[in-house]
């Protein structure tokens, strides 16, 4: 059985129009993934924005140098604040970041021998409690502060937080 011209031709443009509708509906499924995966991208984008914005206000703490508000009790950097402990016993201060967390081990510990050898080899010291300082930088469980005061004046290190108060 042979097909005629004519039945050629109407197969060949039946068979070139549903070729024609399987592109188009192709191309129309590639054209609404490119769009999702760019709403996905910009969604994205925005969450990352924002999440850069609160990063920054959380650990900037919005600190104006010298602005701290004595009602609120909250110390920023360049305040004057004073040293102090509820024993008015001496303060540790440790020279760095890190000096501090083994210090604040130490001292959590009660190890006096630790505290001794981190002494002796220079990586923290001990002030009078009411002893003035300026706070230099802060996280959120410690400060930095320098010494303005005693002994160790022009000295910086690093103490917990709630040995430091805004100065009267």
């Amino acid at each position: 059985m042979s097909l005629s011209d004519e039945d050629r031709k109407r197969i060949y443009e039946e068979e070139k129009a549903r070729e024609e509708a399987r592109e188009k509906i192709e191309k129309g499924k590639k054209q609404k993934e490119t769009a999702q995966i760019g709403k996905g991208c910009a969604f994205l984008l925005i969450i990352g924005v924002v999440l850069a914005i609160i990063l920054y206000f959380v650990f900037s703490n919005g600190d104006k140098q010298g602005t701290s508000d004595k009602s609120s009790g909250i110390i920023k950097r360049g305040s004057s604040v004073v040293l102090t402990s509820k024993e008015g016993g001496a303060i540790p201060l440790a020279i760095t970041k890190e000096a501090y967390k083994e210090m604040r081990k130490y001292w959590l510990a009660n190890d006096k021998v630790g505290m001794a050898q981190m002494a002796l080899s220079g990586t923290m010291f001990m002030v009078n409690s009411g002893t003035k300082a300026l706070m230099i930088d802060r996280t959120t469980f410690e400060y930095e502060v320098r010494i303005q005061d005693g002994e160790h004046i022009g000295k910086s290190g690093w103490t917990a937080s709630d040995l430091v108060k805004l100065a009267e």
